[in-house]
């Protein structure tokens, strides 16, 4: 569910030291952190008040601000006023090109309702989400409970590629770096060669018309091959 950020969270914001704010725009590449000062902490309270709060709808590209230090874990998005500063004090840490595109995504959500899921925002953080490992079974679309809920309380340290492998490292996991031979080039045959280093098995170019027997297929970043 979506909700309005608890009083007794505003008060945790204000007095925190270690606040963190990362933008979820990247996939292949860490997203960039940004330590906040007490005042900018204070300046984003401020703007969050009022605003509907909640985890980010899942798409690729921009899906939001996770701001982690103050208790648990959230996502600012759709909240204008919020975004702006958050977009400001990012400046400094990656290129105008990202800084543009983010300011157009933002744009976007306010020509509309921002569809954000139903996730509960009462989930307890799993204690251990360094390596939780899903079922080797056909999935559901359940990110709040998968792999313990790591996918949505430790978000900002797992990507796509831990999801559609289902297994949480909290290391931003690249196809081929478990198994020592990641990916050096940013093409389908580079990342299936070290997709298949890690264990996955190749399916062909032919989008599958069904789940397989077992297991669960990955599609490649490119979108054009399953494994």
């Amino acid at each position: 569910m979506v909700s309005m950020l608890p009083f007794s969270m505003f008060g945790l914001l204000a007095a925190a030291q270690g606040v963190t704010i990362s933008p979820i725009v990247f996939s292949g590449t860490p997203n960039p952190r940004v330590d906040l000062e007490l005042d900018e902490v204070s300046e984003l309270l401020s703007r969050l008040r009022g605003c509907v709060l909640g985890y980010t709808n899942v798409t690729v590209g921009y899906r939001g601000f996770w701001v982690e230090g103050a208790g648990k874990p959230f996502v600012v998005r759709g909240c204008r006023h919020a975004e702006n500063l958050l977009l400001t004090l990012l400046q400094s840490t990656v290129s105008q090109t990202v800084i543009d595109y983010i300011r157009d995504e933002m744009a976007r959500d306010h020509t509309g309702e921002l569809d954000l899921p139903d996730f509960d925002l009462t989930i307890v953080e799993s204690a251990n989400c360094s390596h939780q490992v899903g079922p080797d079974s056909v999935p559901s679309y359940e990110p709040g409970l998968d792999d313990r809920g790591c996918f949505v309380s430790h978000q900002s340290q797992n990507n796509c590629y831990n999801y559609g492998t289902d297994i949480s490292t909290d290391t931003f996991a690249q196809p081929g770096r478990g198994s020592g031979q990641k990916w050096k080039a940013n093409t389908c045959d580079a990342i299936r060669a070290a997709a298949e280093s890690d264990g996955l098995k190749w399916q062909g170019t032919d989008l599958p018309k069904g789940p397989p027997e077992t297991g669960h297929y990955v599609a490649l970043p490119h979108g054009q091959h399953a494994m």
